[in-house]
């Protein structure tokens, strides 16, 4: 097996739009390849059904099933959902196939980048590694994680046009990889992509040349990227910022005196981080499971071994901190000060894989020059490449239905509340009431204040007719969070009470 990427083209050749164009085609046999390894890896995802998080984005949501609202939006990946919906209308496949080619396209943009970035040595294993880069399964399997999938599309886009700039001084380049950072903002209003700036600097500062002042102060070209992200942030952020803090306490129950502070959270994310880009061998959805003092000792050990490794990576220049600051950079939102999401989540990881990937390739290509075994690194990815399917295919059974990912999240995180009030809507749903109640039950048990679990206990109830234990649970639910109107529209079916009624309608005014 030899390297599949030409060795005709230097990465000094990609000057403009034509030799990128030339570049695929000159390598289409790689193309051809990376695209194959990505559709086995993800083949088993296409039959996945909707699951949770899919009822209000896109089965229910009025915005998707209207597509003059849904342009309304001028959101890409709202129009894009929408047109799907319009052709193919609830059937899950046409979803799942349309991120598969978005994850196809990051594949080949991945290669690109790192031929850019290290040369063509290093790009395809780059590209192989990332296609079934476990991590990235959250993201590509399940449909409400399809945003991360399209952020990371701009983000590689954004990246190559600063790398091909940078390479050829380009402006046409640099002003390609604004505009498209420009309109990512605009067309999917993420913050997430605020962390491609800094994406951009840790590669270019830390490329293993020597830093100092003067090196800083010729890169004029941030300021683009700069002006744009702060003009974001004050048109957009700042007010959702807060929308997103309130969110997090009305709809998902966060308590900001029971969150960890950030010193706790720092050792807890990255060390996660790093286990799930490796092999995540167990499915968490929440990350919500109980650490014990043994293993948080560890975690702040892998903390200290990480700046000590990139203290030392500094001192010898190594072009390897740029590439691991570049992965630190890529989940920089889970490390605010003011928590906005959750500490890790697997979809979070998505962007970050391409340099991951490349990390691999590094190290895999040194092993193989220190212990002079031809094709070794070849030999690792391809076995990479059966290892993570495998995995792949596994975490495609636990996507493919509620009651599937439920029951494998619960084997991982036994004490996560949220897990046992979507377990109990899967009975629920089966009529299976005992389970449904018992579920419920133990997610009130482990959080008290969880009004979502205690309506689906009421509502269960008001199901079975023990309409006194509905009742019970409804009106507990609703003096919890008034927010939940559902529970007065359900006491209002159950007792003959005016009051209960005009309350309700009162209530839903405003929607």
């Amino acid at each position: 097996m030899k390297p599949a990427v030409s060795t005709k083209q230097t990465s000094t050749a990609i000057k403009d739009f034509k030799s990128v164009v030339a570049f695929y085609k000159t390598n289409s046999q790689t193309v051809l390849l990376i695209a194959l390894v990505c559709f086995i890896g993800y083949v088993w995802g296409l039959g996945g059904q909707f699951i949770k998080g899919d009822d209000t984005g896109l089965m229910t949501n009025p915005v998707i099933h209207d597509y003059g609202e849904s342009l309304k939006t001028y959101s890409l990946s709202t129009i894009l959902v929408s047109t799907i919906y319009q052709v193919f209308r609830l059937n899950p496949f046409p979803y799942h196939l349309a991120i598969l080619l978005f994850h196809i396209a990051n594949a080949l943009l991945v290669l690109l980048l790192v031929f850019l970035l290290m040369g063509k040595r290093y790009a395809l294993v780059s590209a192989l590694l990332f296609a079934v880069l476990p991590a990235g399964g959250e993201a590509v399997l399940w449909l409400s994680g399809m945003g991360y999938v399209f952020y990371a599309f701009f983000a590689y886009l954004i990246i190559i046009g600063y790398f091909i700039f940078k390479k050829t001084g380009s402006r046409t380049a640099l002003i390609f990889s604004l505009t498209c950072y420009l309109l990512s903002l605009v067309l999917l209003k993420s913050t997430w992509l605020l962390t491609v700036p800094f994406i951009i600097i840790a590669l270019d500062l830390f490329d293993g040349s020597k830093l100092n002042l003067k090196t800083i102060k010729t890169k004029w070209s941030y300021a683009g990227y700069i002006v744009i992200s702060l003009l974001f942030w004050l048109v957009w952020v700042s007010w959702q910022f807060s929308t997103r803090v309130t969110a997090l306490v009305t709809d998902y129950y966060y308590r900001s005196e029971d969150s960890a502070p950030l010193v706790q959270r720092v050792p807890y994310t990255l060390s996660k981080a790093f286990e799930l880009y490796v092999f995540p061998v167990q499915l968490s959805f929440y990350h919500e499971e109980p650490v014990s003092q043994p293993i948080f000792i560890l975690m702040n050990v892998f903390i200290i071994v990480l700046a000590i490794t990139l203290t030392y990576l500094l001192y010898k220049r190594s072009a390897v901190l740029g590439i691991v600051l570049a992965i630190i950079a890529s989940i920089l939102p889970t490390l605010s000060p003011v928590q906005v999401a959750w500490f890790i989540s697997d979809r979070y990881l998505y962007l970050g894989g391409a340099f991951v990937a490349l990390l691999f390739s590094l190290i895999l290509y040194k092993l193989e020059d220190k212990i002079k075994l031809k094709n070794l690194a070849l030999y690792v990815t391809a076995l990479l490449i059966a290892l993570y399917s495998v995995r792949l295919a596994v975490r495609a059974y636990d996507f493919r239905t509620s009651k599937n990912l439920w029951l494998a999240t619960q084997k991982t995180d036994s004490r996560s509340y949220r897990i046992y009030n979507n377990l109990g809507d899967e009975f629920s749903t089966e009529q299976n009431w005992p389970m449904a109640i018992a579920s419920f039950s133990k997610s009130v048990e482990l959080n008290p204040n969880y009004a979502d679990a205690i309506h689906n206990l009421g509502l269960t109830y008001m199901k079975m007719g023990d309409l006194e234990n509905a009742k019970k649970y409804l009106l507990e639910s609703y003096a919890k969070n008034p927010k939940l109107y559902q529970s007065l529209i359900r006491l209002a079916q159950i007792e003959d009470l005016f009051s209960f009624g005009r309350r309700a309608f009162s209530f839903l005014k405003p929607y």
